[in-house]
């Protein structure tokens, strides 16, 4: 008897959970180097995590070291996650003249400011336990082509780590790089190389073109995005590395601040666009609390973990979008509408069409688009903050505050979900039979 009810109550679990399952589960993709979002991280700058090692700092001049470690990161790494954020890339490691690792005197070494080769291996298991990758900046030496292919494949087998920006010397000659790169990949297949320039073997180039217009566009009101979205078009098949500023710009927001603007108004906005256009977003640390910093090494200031929580939410909201919608990363890339600083670019993707709109002017805009060019019975719903557009006449309106910016998804008109009402109907049949054969069963054992 019991055996048999053990049967009904397991047969109603399971159809329970199946009702609830609401779509069906594909097989995992391979995440590929597109798809990630990378936080771009200055070691001397961002945290103190082992004391040990703090020799020769002086936190009153910015050309010293100021303490900042391998363990540090390591400390920090769920909240570079949490952010959204994939990948870290980290300034040169190894032994240097210099606190920010770009004047190599020993490719051999770690630099002892920073820790040991242990500490780096730990980062790099941490991250991958995290599922995050790991890169970080490595300068290439012409003196010694020999000395510089040996080390760079041994720090890839040394600690696992999955990616190199490679910085070089423009006098180099692009063929020593190239077998400089090629050197890399024999040794991990899926290793990722981009670097500033566009060389044969590196899978990427940082987009020094698409930076410029970042600013330009961005760092003040009523401007048009076009100059930006013609580079980004312009890329082609190249997979890019993009980004708002970097360890050798000045930063986003002393740009915003010299154009006397509100520096996270205008950093939202260029965030925005940076997430949701195609290649790879690379944010350099301190971007996601709106950090100040003139020219180098003014640029490179300490990191305040004390940080406004709306900005780092808004942050993470769009790496979660981008992360969640494959037609930011992969789709067609259309300026639909482009007026006074007003604009709205369309993304498509397989079935999935996702709008960006962007208001960079200091009033309400409101933008009028033909429905029919979307398909019927749709709406346009808002993700990165709430709204809803309902087409009204053959046409959707859009609506935006000033100095704001909105994702849109293109999906079917709401109402009942009468899928889940009858997911839900059935299970409570369901639960319904299994008290009735319960009930029935116990009658007849009182007999």
């Amino acid at each position: 008897m019991k055996r048999e009810l053990g049967k009904y109550f397991l047969c109603f679990i399971c159809l329970l959970f199946v009702f609830q399952l609401s779509i069906p589960v594909s097989a995992k993709e391979t995440r590929q180097w597109q798809d990630e979002i990378v936080y771009s991280i200055m070691i001397d700058r961002f945290n103190n995590g082992d004391s040990r090692n703090d020799k020769e700092i002086d936190t009153n001049h910015l050309d010293a070291y100021q303490g900042g470690d391998i363990q540090g990161i390591i400390k920090r790494l769920d909240y570079i996650k949490e952010m959204g954020f994939t990948a870290v890339l980290l300034s040169p490691p190894t032994a240097s003249s210099s606190y920010d690792g770009y004047h190599p005197t020993d490719i051999t070494k770690m630099n002892e400011h920073f820790g040991q080769v242990k500490d780096m291996q730990q980062l790099v298991q941490e991250a991958h336990r995290r599922d995050m990758k790991v890169m970080f900046e490595f300068v290439v030496d012409n003196e010694n082509k020999t000395s510089t292919i040996e080390y760079a494949k041994h720090w890839i087998k040394e600690t696992d780590i999955d990616g190199y920006h490679l910085i070089h010397n423009e006098n180099i000659p692009k063929s020593v790089l190239n077998e400089v790169i090629a050197s890399m990949q024999s040794v991990k297949q899926d290793f990722f190389v981009i670097a500033d320039t566009q060389i044969e073997g590196a899978k990427g180039v940082l987009n020094q073109a698409y930076q410029e217009r970042m600013t330009d566009v961005f760092a003040k009101p009523n401007v048009s995005v076009k100059p930006l979205y013609d580079v980004t078009k312009s890329s082609g098949d190249t997979l890019e590395g993009t980004f708002v500023d970097n360890s050798q710009t000045e930063r986003f927001v002393r740009k915003a601040k010299e154009n006397k603007y509100f520096p996270p108004a205008r950093l939202k906005l260029a965030l925005a666009y940076l997430y949701t256009s195609p290649g790879i977003p690379f944010v350099y640390y301190g971007t996601e609390i709106a950090l100040d910093g003139g020219e180098v090494p003014d640029n490179r200031r300490l990191m305040d973990f004390k940080a406004d929580e709306k900005f780092l939410q808004y942050t993470g909201k769009l790496g979660e979008l981008r992360k969640t919608l494959p037609s930011l990363r992969y789709g067609t890339f259309e300026l639909l509408y482009d007026k006074d600083g007003m604009s709205v670019i369309k993304r498509k993707y397989k079935d999935e069409t996702t709008l960006i709109a962007i208001n960079n002017t200091t009033e309400t805009k409101k933008v009028e688009l033909v429905a029919n060019e979307f398909g019927k019975d749709h709406e346009l719903r808002g993700l990165l903050e709430d709204d809803r557009v309902r087409e009204e006449n053959g046409k959707y309106y859009i609506v935006l505050k000033r100095e704001t910016a909105n994702v849109y998804a293109l999906a079917g008109k709401s109402g009942w979900n009468w899928s889940f009402i009858a997911a839900l109907v059935g299970v409570n049949v369901l639960f319904i039979i299994f008290l009735v054969l319960v009930k029935k069963r116990k009658g007849a054992e009182s007999y």
